[in-house]
């Protein structure tokens, strides 16, 4: 199953908010990680499996993988910062 993202602003707000925002003094964005991910469109592979109960008709587990350090990793460059954005 492949899943398109698209990386913005909101989205480094939201998901990747440790990297701080272009206001902070401490951590900005606009030096490292974070301005290397802002407008990248990511295609990244993964599957998703589903476990039911038969008896009782129900879905009793899902489980979601992706693959994005090796994206983020083409993206950025490095492993390291690879770990400060995931």
């Amino acid at each position: 199953m492949k899943t398109n993202l698209s990386i913005t602003e909101y989205t480094l707000h939201n998901v990747f908010s440790h990297l701080g925002s272009r206001g902070d003094t401490d951590e900005n964005i606009g030096d490292s990680s974070g301005d290397k991910l802002i407008g990248q469109r990511l295609a990244i592979w993964g599957w998703t499996r589903f476990e039911f109960d038969e008896e009782a008709g129900l879905i009793t587990s899902l489980t979601s993988t992706s693959d994005t350090l090796t994206l983020m990793l083409k993206i950025l460059g490095n492993l390291e910062d690879v770990a400060t954005v995931l």
